[in-house]
């Protein structure tokens, strides 16, 4: 879609008005009824992307109309957020297969499950023969979340899990507690033995692009430091194609909300909070203008 509508302005302008007309209100007619025609219909649209940074400023950045929220790599809080829901669903699971110890067919039941290893099939049947498959229990209340969140909390040194990363270690974890005598040994033991033996899913020089992408939709405007970096590595010609959308987003918002202010200066006095994003933006456009002159990043003058 990039590449066949570029930034092609009028279609911005029409995507505006598309939301904006579906998000009001309908009007009733006399007969309480509405007109089949009438675009607006009270919606709220939710869009997702995990390439916001290709998404137009007129469009990311509408002032009470859009709100932008960054779902980053999964740490702190959110970190046990994402374990303990995980580990609910592990106990989900052995609750399932405790419940097979009812059913006269759970040997076959057990032999068409796909996932489990041959071992954990025969434990499965072994444990419902001698009354132990009440043992397998996983207690997700009272896990340390806490400590393994710092454990697995994202560092540039090695990366982040992706949310993704932590399903696979739970779903990998209960599969290796399935092969245990579970009034021994708790899934804990074996989620320890499967983390300790995964890979960060997000080595280091992705993570610094996710934070720097998450940076982007949290901030109103790039700090002087983020931009002076991405401008420096693209004159090295070290910026993949993605980080080039990055910059050319900063770019293009930072000029269109500079041009923004300045029009609306011309007509009537800036507050003080204009005043200073004025300034900061101008300080940023000076950086694109001054040092890198001879880059293809920046869009057309307005000036």
């Amino acid at each position: 879609m990039l590449e066949k509508y570029g930034n092609n302005y009028d279609l911005i302008s029409e995507f505006k008005q598309f939301l904006d007309s579906i998000s009001k209100k309908p009007i009733k007619d006399k007969n309480n009824g509405t007109d089949a025609t009438d675009p607006r219909s009270a919606t709220t649209v939710f869009i997702t992307t995990n390439y916001p940074h290709l998404i137009h400023p007129d469009i990311l950045s509408r002032e009470g109309k859009a709100t932008k929220i960054s779902v980053g790599v999964p740490k702190n809080k959110d970190l046990v957020e994402v374990l303990s829901f995980y580990f609910k669903k592990m106990e989900e699971t052995a609750q399932a297969l405790r419940a097979l110890k009812d059913r006269p067919d759970y040997e076959d039941f057990i032999n068409g499950l796909t996932d489990v290893t041959p071992k954990g099939k025969e434990n499965l049947k072994n444990l419902i023969k001698t009354g132990d498959i009440e043992y397998l229990k996983i207690d997700y209340h009272h896990m340390p979340y806490k400590l393994l969140a710092e454990r697995m909390n994202p560092n540039m040194e090695e990366g982040a899990y992706s949310n993704d990363d932590i399903r696979v270690i739970c779903q990998n974890a209960f599969y290796d507690y399935l092969e245990k005598n579970p009034a021994e040994d708790d899934f804990k033991t074996s989620f320890y033995k499967i983390f300790a033996s995964t890979k960060r899913g997000i080595n280091p020089a992705r993570l610094k692009k996710f934070n720097m992408i998450d940076k982007m939709i949290k901030d109103d405007i790039v700090d002087i430091e983020s931009l002076e970096e991405l401008l420096k590595q693209r004159d090295l010609g070290l910026l993949s194609e993605k980080q080039k959308n990055v910059l050319q987003y900063h770019i293009t918002r930072i000029e269109t909300e500079l041009k923004s202010l300045l029009e609306r200066e011309k007509a009537t006095e800036l507050t003080e909070e204009e005043q200073s994003k004025k300034a900061e933006l101008m300080k940023l456009k000076e950086k694109i203008d001054k040092k890198h002159e001879t880059g293809n990043t920046s869009s057309d003058s307005w000036e």
